[in-house]
């Protein structure tokens, strides 16, 4: 990814934009550096929820799996997951 700066041109309401100022200048940022950082924090929002998505799921399996500790070598439901692990997209 290159470091070049570049420049966008976005599109919005007057109040947006007066509402962008307003907190550029509570944040004492440009109003550049206010779109920027907002811009980057949604990314990290974004890879913070997989993330807690992820440990969800794996903190839900490990629950299943003390619960009922015979699924992990029950023959059944390794052939069900292997049928569904092999069936193609529509």
């Amino acid at each position: 990814m290159s470091d070049e700066i570049v420049t966008l041109k976005v599109r919005a309401t007057s109040a947006f934009r007066e509402k962008l100022a307003l907190t550029a200048k509570e944040n004492n940022r440009s109003m550049n550096a206010e779109i920027i950082a907002r811009l980057e924090q949604s990314f990290e929002d974004s890879n913070q929820m997989t993330k807690e998505l992820i440990k969800d799921a794996v903190l839900m399996t490990l629950e299943a799996i003390k619960k009922h500790p015979h699924i992990i070598n029950n023959p059944e439901i390794v052939i069900n997951f292997e049928n569904t692990d092999n069936k193609k997209a529509p």
